[in-house]
């Protein structure tokens, strides 16, 4: 795990690294990202637990599960997936307010029925997700990342959701394509991409002009919000 963390960073594996730059990677991880991931309970609130601990003691201020589908479920008897998925993800909602922090979840759709290697795969949908539409009405932000063909570096970047839109990000429906470069563990919109930048302390600012360059190209014309454009809690 902190391998590949370190081979992000840097844009190199480790056997193409100098030591120096094996150093820096090293000292970048170990300050900003701690990995949680408990000997025995893998429910939320054992997870949560970890996080409040880091949050209070490290000063952490966001936090990603990854994937969702692997958390222990406390799911009652009967209750649909739906219901279940509505108590947990305001339970997510209370506790990313009451700690003032950014929570973000990766969740793995189910894998498409017909699958044909010779074919583009199916672009996936929030009703993939186990729950379906419960993640459009929870959620405040959702993005869907999509490669046509796995094997190919290709991708696609939609996006499902943006309850602000005015503070940037896209809006619903918007598409960004790119490509990913096995060779620096990088992604590239328009041949671009901040982590390439020398000086990595301007990547944030540098990274935030590419994104805001392409969604200026997409067409504003006619655009409709949806109606569930606010969480419902």
């Amino acid at each position: 795990f902190y391998d590949d963390l370190i081979e992000m960073y840097a844009g190199k594996f480790l056997d193409k690294m100098t030591e120096d730059e094996y150093i820096e990677a090293c000292e970048f991880v170990n300050e900003h990202i701690y990995y949680v991931y408990p000997d025995d309970d893998h429910d939320l609130d054992s997870i949560h637990e970890k996080f409040r601990y880091l949050i209070l003691k490290k000063g952490v201020d966001g936090v990603l599960v990854d994937p969702f589908n692997q958390l222990d479920k406390s799911q009652k008897p009967f209750q649909r997936d739906d219901q279940y998925l509505s108590e947990v993800f305001s339970q997510i909602k209370r506790f990313t307010l009451s700690h003032q922090i950014s929570y973000n979840i990766i969740a793995h759709p189910n894998k498409p029925s017909n699958f044909d290697r010779d074919k583009p795969l199916p672009v996936p949908s929030y009703y993939d997700l186990n729950g379906g539409a419960m993640w459009a009405n929870k959620m405040d932000n959702m993005f869907l990342f999509y490669k046509p063909y796995p094997n190919q570096p290709q991708f696609e970047l939609h996006v499902g959701k943006n309850k602000k839109v005015q503070t940037g990000g896209g809006r619903q429906g918007d598409i960004i394509h790119g490509v990913y470069r096995w060779e620096d563990n990088r992604f590239y919109i328009n041949n671009q991409n901040p982590l390439t930048d020398s000086e990595k302390t301007i990547k944030a600012t540098y990274g935030q002009q590419i994104i805001d360059d392409v969604f200026k190209k997409i067409d504003d014309t006619d655009y409709l919000t949806t109606n569930g454009e606010d969480a419902p809690f």
